[in-house]
């Protein structure tokens, strides 16, 4: 057991090519990675697939909204489609994907975009051109495009107008076959959109929370990619989903729970990952969503959790405002916004203040030193 425990924690500072005792691919458990089968989403798969179809005749598809709660499968059902599109080669068709928050100006958004069409980054260019770019190949070949958060991309100056020019491609460009999908989380989504903006995104296709036994079989299917035949318990996994589905049914806590669970075990020079592991990594692993909604968020948004996390628990929002004004010079209303944002971010619980009518108690979902370690990482 030494000399296995050895072995496992200190083998990759030797020469020659690591190898896992606990893993066979530890990047299934990530949050990007494709998995071989996207199961409890067949009917979504079915309906964005229905939307874009007539692109492999030679027609125009359609577009369509894809939105829901976090971690309900909206990404990655999208990103396992063009997986299968790729695979079957079913048509010489264009899919691209590309995620608005970390390209929210129109420039920087059409400048990646025309990146992943062409596979080459863009000389610096006019909107214009990028556009004309984007024309000639849906004129060629056909685009699929997804659109991921285009929240980030409507609270920009003039990012309704560039969403506007990729929803009505196919009536501006002659010829030309476009369709966009766009991916929005409900909570985060713009409540006074323009009904005419939704409406060109065309069908509305819903991904709600996940089921304790939906998340149990992903968890499972992701852990036979992920381990070494034998290498967990069937309890330790039903553990994981247990602790994903009380973390507001989020599948990426189960995700970096079995993760974090592999290396622990293999650390330590165990069989298999048990209960025990699950245990202890989901002390940390708690905080993933946590961690990736922080990394989301604008830098007003940061500035007002950070006085959040600073102040007493149950600050009055009157309060807050007055610690916020002395960094952030903004209206009242662009504070509540601002605030009304981290609810639905679900980072904080707004509640009655005792004896008003308006003001709000405002109270941190994370411990305070947590919310705290993370941003000063940011």
């Amino acid at each position: 057991m030494i000399n296995k425990f050895i072995y496992t924690t200190v083998s990759f500072w030797t020469p020659g090519k690591y190898v896992s005792e606990v893993f066979k691919r530890e990047e299934a458990l990530t949050f990007e990675y494709v998995p071989e089968k996207f199961v409890h989403r067949e009917g979504q798969l079915r309906e964005i697939s229905d939307s874009v179809r007539p692109i492999f005749t030679g027609r125009r598809p359609f577009n369509c909204l894809c939105i829901g709660p976090t971690s309900t499968g909206k990404t990655g059902g999208v990103k396992f489609l063009f997986k299968r599109i790729a695979e079957e080669e079913v048509g010489e068709v264009k899919t691209a994907y590309v995620n608005c928050f970390f390209h929210p100006s129109p420039s920087q958004l059409l400048s990646e975009v025309v990146r992943s069409i062409t596979g080459r980054r863009p000389p610096k260019a006019s909107r214009e051109k990028y556009l004309s770019v984007i024309g000639e190949w849906a004129k060629d070949i056909g685009v699929i495009l997804a659109l991921d958060e285009i929240d980030a991309l409507l609270r920009t100056k003039n990012g309704e107008e560039i969403l506007y020019n990729f929803l009505r491609f196919n009536e501006f460009e002659e010829e030309a076959k476009i369709g966009i999908i766009c991916i929005m989380n409900e909570a985060t989504a713009p409540k006074d959109l323009d009904p005419r903006l939704r409406s060109y995104m065309g069908r509305e296709i819903y991904f709600p929370p996940y089921e304790l036994e939906e998340i149990t079989e992903i968890l499972r299917n992701r852990a036979r990619e992920a381990f070494l035949p034998g290498k967990i318990e069937d309890e330790a996994i039903r553990l994981a989903s247990h602790y994903s589905y009380n973390e507001n049914r989020d599948v990426r806590v189960g995700l970096e729970i079995l993760r974090r669970a592999g290396i622990i075990a293999e650390n330590r020079g165990k069989e298999r990952v048990g209960t025990r592991e699950i245990k202890e990594a989901f002390k940390e692993a708690k905080y993933i969503s946590m961690k990736i909604l922080l990394h989301s968020l604008d830098e007003e948004e940061r500035t007002l959790l950070r006085k959040i996390a600073e102040s007493e628990e149950g600050i009055s929002t009157p309060e807050l405002y007055e610690l916020f004004s002395e960094e952030v010079s903004r209206t009242p209303q662009h504070f509540r916004k601002l605030l009304q944002r981290l609810e639905w971010y679900r980072l904080v619980e707004l509640r009655p203040l005792p004896g008003s009518t308006r003001a709000r108690e405002v109270y941190l979902r994370f411990p305070k030193e947590k919310v705290r370690e993370y941003l000063d990482m940011l």
